[in-house]
């Protein structure tokens, strides 16, 4: 008879060892109800943690015991220095002098010393009209009948101005839209806003149009950095779903951003916005490259066997004897069932020294652009999407570097149209932000097409 398919009201049979059967299985089906219990208690938990509790949690580690005096204790609310590269601006306060005469003797008083206060100010963003004027000299002495005008005439500067041809923004201001809509998350309609209250009116729709065609210039850098990428040894990769609009649809479809980043020879930052995985070339085979990234594999696996190995060799066997004294089913033994399972893969990276142990750069990288998945709703077009996968990308190499997007994009922008629209690739190396930071670093300035 089953304990569980008994009727409340039905009676129990007299056999004993019936009885203890179902006894048994009662007991049996109470602790798979408490494990049960146990685990979703421990999900609940994590939830309302995750939803109510606090963000962040500052532990204070345990004191260490020594006979020592301790330190005197820091303040970690103390003001930090003002940064040194930023302009002082001095407002001085002096006495008159009238005041300057000590009221008991009437002599002058000397000055024995001043006091300083440095507080961080700043002055809301100035607009400028960027006027360019282009000299035009003529031969005067050829007769322009017989002489074409391409050679008579002469006129300084750039046939377009750039950074958009026949366009209203300046460097500036296109760099300063690309990186507050793409560093930012500033959507174009707040910074349309944004740029009213200082009396420039400017439509969302010229905004975009201004970050479409940045993007088709950027273009033939992003795939420059895109092939240069493939040349790493280990690329980190992840995508964060998006809604993308289909024309001649009323609903739109799911599709992917894709974040991938290459290694330390190699660090750019790509984006692409697609319905599936975007392909990949085929890593280079230049001989070099590959004895260097040997060496260095080498090396940091020989540290990874020393340093990391007797961890993982502990980790295992504290695996081993608790896997069987834990419920598959709870939280714990979700995850020493995950580790136990997953061990080769887990232990790959002290094979392999060009392997990181994680995924966490490039899940930090997509968190920067999924944060403002709110605030950019859905991608309204494949060009759209073309549009932002090239400014996230340059925006987010920069960020990767440790560059300010903005400088650089005020540098770039004008350099890049100054090349043309078929730049070669040697023309883009100098502009590929790593090449950029470099080159400013040791101070040297990065020509145009015209040597300029």
């Amino acid at each position: 008879m089953d304990a569980t398919t008994l009727a409340p009201d039905a009676p129990l049979p007299d056999d004993v060892a019936t009885l203890h059967a179902m006894v048994r299985q009662l007991l049996t089906g109470l602790a798979k109800l408490r494990a049960e219990n146990a685990e979703l208690k421990t999900k609940l938990d994590a939830a309302l943690k995750h939803r109510f509790g606090r963000r962040s949690e500052r532990r204070t580690p345990p004191p260490v015991p020594t006979t020592e005096k301790p330190p005197p204790r820091r303040d970690d609310h103390g003001r930090a220095p003002l940064p040194e590269h930023l302009e002082r601006r001095e407002v001085a306060h002096d006495l008159t002098e009238a005041e300057k005469l000590c009221p008991c003797c009437g002599r002058v008083r000397a000055c024995i010393g001043e006091q300083t206060a440095e507080q961080l100010d700043l002055e809301p963003a100035t607009f400028f009209v960027l006027r360019t004027v282009k000299k035009s000299y003529a031969c005067r002495h050829c007769d322009p009948s017989a002489v074409p005008a391409e050679q008579r005439i002469r006129t300084a500067g750039p046939a377009q101005v750039g950074p958009i041809a026949k366009g209203l923004c300046g460097p500036g201001l296109l760099a300063h839209v690309i990186t507050a809509k793409f560093a930012d998350r500033t959507p174009v309609h707040r910074l349309a806003g944004q740029l009213a209250r200082s009396d420039v009116t400017i439509a969302s729709s010229t905004l975009g149009d201004w970050l479409k065609h940045a993007a088709e210039l950027l273009t033939p850098l992003y795939e420059l950095m895109h092939t240069r990428l493939l040349l790493s040894r280990v690329i980190h990769g992840d995508d964060t779903g998006v809604r993308l609009r289909v024309p001649g649809s009323t609903r739109t479809t799911k599709a992917h951003l894709w974040a991938c980043i290459g290694d330390a020879d190699y660090p750019y930052v790509l984006y692409a916005v697609e319905r599936a995985l975007p392909p990949l070339l085929p890593p280079s085979d230049d001989p070099v490259q590959r004895e260097q990234r040997r060496q260095r594999e080498e090396e940091r696996g020989q540290l990874r066997q020393r340093d990391a190995e007797p961890v993982w060799n502990e980790w295992s066997a504290w695996l081993a004897g608790h896997r069987p004294n834990v419920l598959p089913k709870s939280p714990l033994g979700t995850a020493v069932g995950y580790a136990s399972n997953n061990w080769d893969a887990l232990k790959r990276y002290l094979e392999r020294g060009f392997l990181a142990p994680d995924n966490n750069l490039s899940e930090r990288t997509l968190r920067a652009s999924a944060l403002g998945r709110n605030a950019r709703g859905v991608i309204g077009s494949e060009v759209g999407g073309q549009t932002a996968a090239v400014l996230y990308s340059v925006v987010g190499t920069c960020k990767h570097l440790g560059i300010d997007p903005f400088a650089y994009l005020r540098d770039a922008r004008p350099g890049l149209f100054a090349r043309g629209e078929e730049p070669t690739a040697e023309q883009l190396l100098d502009w590929l932000p790593d090449r950029w930071r470099l080159n400013r670093a040791r101070g040297q300035p990065i020509r145009d097409a015209t040597g300029r």
